[in-house]
């Protein structure tokens, strides 16, 4: 509430959207991914349920970085993640 009184508002407005497809796609590898390292044990790593997660979180992590590379409005830049100075 404070905040809204005493900072002003800014002119520049952003044209930025959601990227829908690319979120659908982190959202789909990362649940491939997660799901059988947390029921890995319970389930057996060797049964086809926790390959078939594995192997499509694989495929989805993939199909993630093309999107994300050919995007106007990447959720996650991969351009940067190259760069030789980023961290420093």
């Amino acid at each position: 509430m404070l905040t809204a009184l005493t900072v002003p508002e800014s002119r520049e407005r952003s044209t930025g959207g959601i990227n829908v497809p690319a979120a659908l796609l982190l959202s789909g590898w990362l649940v491939a991914l997660l799901l059988p390292l947390s029921q890995g044990s319970s389930w057996s790593w060797t049964s086809p349920v926790i390959l078939g997660l594995l192997a499509l979180a694989v495929v989805l992590i993939a199909a993630w970085v093309v999107v994300e590379v050919r995007s106007r409005t990447p959720l996650v830049d991969m351009r940067m993640m190259r760069s030789p100075r980023s961290g420093r």
